[in-house]
């Protein structure tokens, strides 16, 4: 494999006991809910981490496998390594990650209290007897209790390392038990392991070694601060952890937060990247057992950059590789051409497993349906090359694009603008969206080098649908955004959010804002407004702000609200626009701004619907709406959407002309 010696210090080996990493890129632990019902390795969770495998990180460490049938559950559907029944799985899981270059690491660990009565079938269990929600308490830990877990952890060692792992990471970190008795929060003991709050830890650490021995890879993941008041910090975590042993631990891995910080644990585009590197720095000044730090690490430059300045020794990266798991391969190949960004919108992963979902990635269709060999084919002899045409050349249509090209389709895109990427341009100007413009410049590098044929500036209507006849056509022109018809004579203007968002410059000589609207969009514009000395001012019907986006992005992005000084009114409907300024529903307020701006949601755009239905033209089933041509979401929804819809459509369409797929050369990749 050809080396650039643009990335000398990821692609370095390291040694980690008695085994050598190919390079300093780890697969950082995710939950997925791919497992079986009853705990047993699947299929689906196999072939989703051998391709990680495949890809080629130096070594994979697992999700959370849960260590006892009693209380260390946090999910409903989490694998489990707590009787020997699951070991064959536990091994075909671990040969199909060594098979692809790997070493095997298995998390094991316990809910501790971030769990609840109904997953488990009992009282969550914690250090200290505290509130757990609203409506919960967790049960206080014996010490003969203490002492089965202690043992629980070192039979899941020894059955991970029975099953062909070359190892395992004990999860002390993201406010699970191991962490609660870390922290000062969680942990009101009187005894010796309140006294001693790393004795728990300490305690696992020796059972465990006595359990596999010397030849055995034996990680502890550590929770550096929890985030909360009168919770763990870094300084402290830092000076317990220096007495972690350096003979019976091979490496140290970072982690943040708790469920009561969620935001720290999985760190949405809020946050800064990189956001434990001063703690891993830290933390080598007290140590000399290697440390991995994960956490926002979704660029091999800021990667390598790391480990140049040694602040750690390998580097963890998780939803990274969900969105592109060959980035390994491809930067030790050709450095960081086409690798595809994480934009961490928590979309696909945190938010669908916390649902109770399958993960999945909002930038990579593929994730999670690793398994379906299906979806994962190419077309070489599609000898008619039947010709779609696509309107519209957003992340939904540009998806639609490379997808009927793979299939072997002639593809034209139409755009009517200037620009490729739709509403990923309006994140040009706000700072906490580096992620997005990366992965608008990684679209447009593709959709360029692939055979798609692009037409910009070029708006479809009925005479170009003639001209073009083709097989099929994609609406992929997206949604329009809710203005209301403006009054005459209004002394202030009034925009859509879309408009400020693209042409920010041109609006700065206002100063009293108006934004009708807290959902994502008009909260992450008033933040960025704010910076500029505005007087903003947020108007939402609604009881709260922030309802369209998942839980732990939205306590990100209220963490950045907190800092700006922003007007907001909830409960407050916009009724009408008066000279006097913004109208509402609450008896005698009325809004004045200089400009009034509409970030108020949006609709289908139905322009191409009114061609289609009309009796000049009719395509038949060979129409296909997608992204926010369809239904108005999120970019998870317009990209996954659009590549399953088209997958389905293009093959079905194939089967019709070819009468059998089997005339057709299929090319399975990425395999």
């Amino acid at each position: 494999m050809k080396n650039t010696g643009n990335y000398k210090e990821l692609l370095k080996t390291f040694r980690l006991n008695i085994y050598e990493l190919k390079n300093r890129i780890i697969f950082a632990p995710m939950s997925t809910q791919l497992a079986n019902t009853d705990g047993s390795v699947s299929e689906r969770m196999v072939a989703y981490y051998a391709e990680k495998a495949s890809g080629g990180p130096g070594m994979i460490i697992t999700e959370t496998f849960h260590i006892d049938n009693h209380a260390s559950r946090f999910t409903y559907v989490q694998p489990s390594i707590y009787h020997d029944r699951f070991i064959p799985g536990l091994s075909n899981l671990a040969d199909y990650i060594k098979r692809g270059g790997a070493l095997a690491i298995a998390q094991i660990g316990h809910a501790g209290r971030q769990t609840t009565f109904e997953i488990n079938n009992c009282e969550p269990v914690a250090p200290s007897r505290i509130e757990n929600g609203p409506t919960e308490h967790c049960h206080e830990l014996t010490g003969k209790e203490i002492r089965e877990i202690i043992s629980n952890f070192a039979e899941a060692s020894f059955r991970a390392k029975t099953a062909g792992f070359n190892g395992v990471e004990i999860h002390g970190g993201n406010g699970y038990l191991i962490n609660e008795f870390l922290s000062p929060y969680t942990n009101r003991r009187k005894d010796d392991y309140g006294k001693n709050k790393i004795l728990f830890l300490l305690q696992i650490i020796e059972a465990v070694h006595e359990a596999v021995g010397n030849n055995f890879i034996t990680g502890v993941r550590l929770g550096f601060s929890d985030y909360v008041p009168g919770g763990l910090d870094s300084y402290d975590a830092i000076k317990t952890y220096a007495s972690i042993p350096e003979q019976l631990v091979s490496y140290l891995h970072t982690s943040a937060g708790t469920a009561e910080s969620d935001d720290y644990r999985i760190q949405p585009i809020y946050h800064n990247h990189a956001i434990l590197r001063d703690v891993s720095r830290e933390l080598k000044k007290v140590t000399k057992i290697p440390v991995v730090l994960t956490g926002s690490i979704n660029s091999p430059n800021l990667a390598e950059d790391i480990l140049k300045k040694k602040d750690a020794d390998l580097i963890g990266m998780g939803r990274q590789l969900l969105a592109d798991p060959k980035l390994p391969n491809k930067i030790a190949d050709h450095g960081m051409n086409n690798v595809c960004p994480c934009i961490r919108c928590n979309q696909g992963c945190l938010n669908r497993v916390r649902e109770g979902k399958t993960i999945k990635c909002s930038v990579n269709p593929h994730t999670g349906y690793e398994n379906l060999n299906y979806y994962y084919l190419r077309v070489n002899n599609n000898k008619e090359r039947n010709r779609v045409l696509i309107a519209g050349a957003g992340p939904a249509g540009i998806t639609a694009a490379l997808r009927a090209s793979e299939l072997g389709f002639q593809v034209k895109i139409l755009e009517k603008e200037s620009k490729l990427g739709g509403l990923l341009n309006t994140a040009q100007f706000e700072d906490f969206k580096q992620d997005i413009r990366d992965y608008l410049e990684y679209l447009k590098k593709i959709i360029v080098k692939s055979e798609v044929k692009i037409f910009r500036s070029v708006k479809v209507d009925r005479v170009i649908l003639e001209e073009q006849y083709p097989d099929i056509f994609i609406n992929a022109t997206g949604s329009l955004p809710f203005m209301p018809s403006l009054p005459k004579n209004i002394p202030y203007e009034v925009v859509d959010i879309r408009k400020v968002l693209m042409t920010l410059d041109e609006y700065l000589d206002k100063n009293n804002i108006v934004i009708i609207g807290g959902g994502s969009a008009g909260c992450e514009l008033a933040c960025t407004l704010s910076l500029y000395k505005k007087q903003v001012t947020i108007i939402e019907q609604a009881p709260d702000i922030l309802l369209d986006i998942d839980p732990v992005s939205a306590l990100g992005l209220r963490r950045l609200i907190d800092k700006r000084d922003l007007t907001i009114h909830v409960n407050t409907k916009f009724t009408q626009l008066d000279p006097n300024g913004v109208v509402t529903s609450k008896e005698n307020v009325t809004i004045y701004g200089d400009l009034v701006i509409f970030a108020a949601g949006s609709l289908p755009n139905g322009e191409i619907d009114q061609i289609i239905d009309s009796k000049r033209y009719r395509l038949g089933y060979n129409y296909l709406r997608i992204g926010d041509a369809r239904k108005v979401g999120n970019l998870y929804d317009a990209v996954n959407t659009s590549y399953w819809d088209i997958s389905s459509l293009l093959l079905r369409y194939l089967q019709l002309a070819y009468s059998s797929l089997r005339k057709l050369d299929l090319i399975y990749y990425n395999r």
